[in-house]
């Protein structure tokens, strides 16, 4: 990060300490030892990642990215696979809710839609950001089914559908009451994902700005 925010914690990688050797804050003996803090059979767990809970384990540990998952996927493999089941789930969501559409009523259901179709292109953006920005660092491939894009190229389609307007699946504008809510960053440019907290699950995300 060239900008820098004050304190050391205020600063959107500080959490996640991703670099081109790896991910994760290191919180055992070799780092903070904030481990120490912890009953002793507790630390004793924590202060290895062998021993570390995987949901757990960018928290306490900076690890390779090739570092080996229990799945025999390496943590990179994992984290893309991560992102992707977002989108999958939200996907999910958009077709139990199509099932819907004989038993509510059509307003209701077409509100609801958007609003989920919404969603679903936020969770595309989120996931396309995230796995290009920790790609820049790792400089490792993603597999042909993640579909993760260069930054720039991301930014530049981001801007575009602001430009054109948010539509529906079927190519129609969505109405102007539904598009209130989504915040555009000063400037016009959309606020992507700046930060990235390992924690509940293998990565939990946060956006801080400066």
């Amino acid at each position: 990060m060239d900008r820098q925010c004050g304190a050391a914690d205020w600063n959107p990688v500080y959490y996640n300490r991703a670099d081109a050797g790896g991910i994760g804050f290191e919180r055992g003996p070799k780092g903070s030892n904030a481990v120490g803090q912890y009953a002793p059979p507790l630390a004793a767990q924590y202060a290895d990642p062998a021993t570390t809970p995987e949901r757990l384990l960018l928290w306490f540990h900076h690890v390779p990215w090739t570092y080996q998952m229990k799945s025999g996927r390496t943590l990179w493999d994992e984290l893309v696979l991560h992102y992707a089941r977002g989108v999958d789930e939200v996907g999910a969501m958009n077709a139990t809710w199509a099932r819907m559409k004989p038993h509510v009523d059509p307003e209701r259901f077409q509100i609801t839609a958007d609003f989920l179709h919404i969603q679903e292109q936020d969770a595309q953006i989120w996931r396309d950001a995230s796995i290009a920005y920790f790609q820049s660092l790792s400089a490792l491939r993603c597999r042909p089914a993640s579909r993760a894009v260069a930054y720039a190229r991301l930014l530049q389609g981001v801007e575009s559908a602001i430009r054109a307007g948010l539509t529906r699946q079927d190519g129609s504008p969505v109405p102007q009451r539904l598009n209130r809510g989504r915040a555009i960053a000063a400037g016009g440019r959309p606020h992507l994902p700046s930060a990235y907290v390992p924690a509940r699950g293998l990565l939990h995300q946060t956006e801080r700005r400066c």
